[in-house]
């Protein structure tokens, strides 16, 4: 799907991005960089971005405090929180920041943490 961030630098059509706050997204400059898209336009710092995200956005609600970039796992409640668990496999990565029942936004993308 695609979807509007903010352009943190200048940002070229076709360039990989990564989060670098909550809905916003600069380009990817190294291997290791946690990338969540490709954008469809090209973007001045400040400015809205088109991207494409690797995985759906969907909405949940926050059982803690969470960063944007953060991967979470679901608690027993059905809530989600931060993982820092090494092994743990991640299926959602927040999109942006919030505190404990707080709606969230995240993307559904697997990674190993």
């Amino acid at each position: 799907m695609n979807y509007a961030f903010t352009a943190s630098g200048n940002i070229e059509q076709g360039a990989v991005v990564k989060l670098v706050g909550d809905f916003t997204v600069s380009a990817a400059t190294a291997a290791a960089d946690k990338a969540i898209g490709i954008a469809l336009e090209s973007a001045n710092d400040g400015e809205n971005v088109l991207i494409r995200t690797f995985g759906d956005i969907v909405h949940g609600y926050a059982g803690g405090t969470i960063a944007a970039g953060d991967p979470v796992v679901p608690t027993t409640n059905g809530d989600v929180i931060t993982t820092t668990t090494s092994g743990d496999v991640a299926r959602l990565i927040a999109l942006e920041g919030a505190s404990a029942g707080e709606e969230i936004r995240l993307m559904v993308q697997t990674i190993t943490v």
